[in-house]
């Protein structure tokens, strides 16, 4: 009886210092898996491949909200906001809208440089 307790002890005080999800299956592959794109895309930004092949190369801070949408992806995806040990739909739906919100400025980085901080044309 006392093993049992200060085993559910233990447990709770493991939970509490990592509170990390203990993936596996399906959830762990793919969180795998974009850590492994990220580490890619890092590799290939670094080196002088897309210099060379002329295809690839990124503009300083369209690469940096690549890296931050992978980033911001990752952790919603192993740092839980809900409790249980899968990933839930909640946990989906919040890392594809900081991954999103990243990949808005690798997409209209252009637009947004041109605009230079005005919001919106309005005519009046």
């Amino acid at each position: 009886m006392s093993q049992s307790i200060s085993e559910k002890v233990k447990d709770k005080i493991n939970e509490d210092l990592s509170p990390t999800k203990n993936l596996t299956g399906l959830h762990l592959k793919i969180v795998a898996s974009i850590a492994i794109i990220w580490s890619l895309f890092q590799l290939w930004y670094a080196s002088p491949f897309p210099f060379i092949f002329n295809f690839g190369m990124f503009k300083g801070l369209p690469a940096r909200a690549i890296h931050l949408g992978f980033a911001l992806t990752l952790a919603f995806l192993i740092y839980p906001v809900s409790k249980g040990k899968k990933i839930s739909v909640f946990d989906v739906l919040i890392s594809f809208v900081g991954a999103f919100s990243c990949f808005y400025i690798y997409f209209f980085y252009d637009q947004l440089v041109d605009r230079g901080g005005v919001l919106l044309n309005i005519l009046i």
